[in-house]
């Protein structure tokens, strides 16, 4: 079905009218043209690191990656008080997990790296005392840039957790961090 418009014109069109709106029209058609180049190859890039987040995943189910932890006695608001990392059998972290909280919420945060140690995607949860349940999904290009954000609250009614996404929150060394001091008390058991 075509669809077409008849405009009557009482004097005729000058150039710079015309001109005036072809530079409204064209950089549009480009940005359009261009978003839509971007958008297919983060598709393209989201897919693959949904891939791999799938199969790291299914390692750490079927104990195929190294797991290492840590636990710590609450001391303070949104310290950790857990840490857990897997690695493969070259040595390269594929997934880094870190807990902490309040005492009214708590946020975990997931963090999944390419056999090459770089970050992929940050998964985030909090949770509060007031059933509120928000989850974050982050995902990053190959030179850790942000290619996707999203945000959704499951349920509850809303609750502010601080730094959910934060950079200096997102962890893109995951030996340093689980190596770090916490200024809780690890506990260790015999």
């Amino acid at each position: 079905m075509t669809l077409m418009t008849h405009i009557k014109i009482k004097r005729p069109l000058t150039a710079r009218y015309v001109l005036f709106v072809l530079a409204l029209i064209v950089p549009a058609l480009i940005l359009s043209a261009t978003s839509t180049a971007e958008g297919e190859s983060h598709g393209r890039e989201i897919r693959q690191i949904d891939r791999m987040h799938t199969a790291i995943k299914a390692k750490i189910r079927a104990e195929k990656l190294i797991e290492s932890k840590r636990t710590f006695e609450y001391c303070e608001p949104y310290a950790d008080t857990l840490r857990v990392m897997h690695a493969d059998n070259r040595g390269v972290i594929r997934h880094y997990r870190v807990e902490g909280g309040s005492e009214d919420s708590s946020v975990r945060r997931d963090f999944y790296y390419d056999g090459q140690g770089r970050l992929g995607l940050a998964l985030i949860e909090g949770r509060a005392a007031n059933d509120t349940l928000m989850r974050y999904r982050i995902y990053y290009d190959r030179e850790g840039h942000r290619i996707r954000v999203s945000h959704k609250q499951v349920r509850g009614p809303g609750y502010t957790f601080p730094s959910a996404l934060s950079e200096q929150d997102v962890i893109r060394d995951p030996l340093q961090a689980f190596h770090s001091k916490n200024p809780c008390l690890e506990i260790t058991r015999p």
